[in-house]
C-alpha cells in the first residue's frame, strides 16, 4: 500500500516535488532542501521557483553536513516540504535523517528523502522513521535500470503528474513494468 513503482529515482523525485497536491492538508508553498542534492531535486526546485514556490537552500559545513541549527531556525508548517538526500551520491556523506525528520514533524512540515544511495547500505525501516516520502532506484542495489519507487506514509496525498489509468493508485498511471 505504501509503495508506488516508477521508472527510477529521477521520476520518483519529480513526482514528489513537482506534485500539485503533495501534502496532508494542502498544496506545498515552500520547499527546504540543500545545495548538494542530486540534480533531479535541484532541477525540480528550479521549476518550483519559476511557479512561485519559495525554495530555501541550506548550506553544508566542511564535512558536507547541514546544520540542524540552521534548519531549526526556519519557519515550517503543513505547507512546507523538506527534501534532503540521505546519502550524497558524490561524496557519500550521510545526513542525520532521523533528527532532521523529527524536527520537520515537530514543526508541522512534511519530510522527503532521496534514499537511493542509502538503500542496501544503511538499515532502513520506513515504517519506524518519521519520513513521509522516500524515493529510491533499483540500479543502486544491483537491480534493473529503469525501476524506482516512492514510499508514501499513510495519510500523505500525492496527485498524478500523468493522465489516464488507475495503475499504482493513479499516482503513476500506465502499464506497469512487470519484469522490472
Amino acid at each position: 500500500e505504501e509503495v508506488i513503482f516508477t521508472s527510477g529515482g529521477t521520476e520518483s523525485n519529480s513526482i514528489v516535488l513537482l506534485n500539485d497536491d503533495v501534502a496532508v492538508g494542502g498544496v506545498i508553498e515552500k520547499v527546504i532542501t540543500t545545495r548538494i542534492e542530486h540534480s533531479s531535486i535541484l532541477d525540480a526546485c528550479a521549476r518550483l521557483q519559476q511557479r512561485g514556490v519559495k525554495v530555501v537552500y541550506l548550506d553544508v559545513d566542511s564535512d558536507g553536513l547541514i546544520s540542524l541549527k540552521d534548519l531549526q531556525s526556519l519557519h515550517m508548517d503543513s505547507k512546507t516540504l523538506v527534501s534532503i538526500q540521505w546519502v550524497n551520491n558524490e561524496t557519500g556523506v550521510i545526513q542525520p535523517i532521523r533528527q532532521i525528520a523529527e524536527h520537520v514533524h515537530d514543526s508541522g512540515g512534511l519530510m522527503h528523502t532521496d534514499a537511493s544511495q542509502a538503500l542496501g547500505k544503511i538499515d532502513i525501516n520506513f515504517s519506524s522513521l518519521p519520513i513521509d516520502l522516500m524515493t529510491c532506484t533499483a540500479h543502486k542495489i544491483h537491480g534493473p535500470q529503469g525501476v524506482g519507487a516512492i514510499l508514501i506514509k499513510d495519510g500523505v496525498q500525492l496527485a498524478s503528474l500523468l493522465a489516464g489509468g488507475s495503475q499504482e493508485r493513479s499516482i503513476r498511471p500506465g502499464t506497469e513494468n512487470i519484469p522490472g
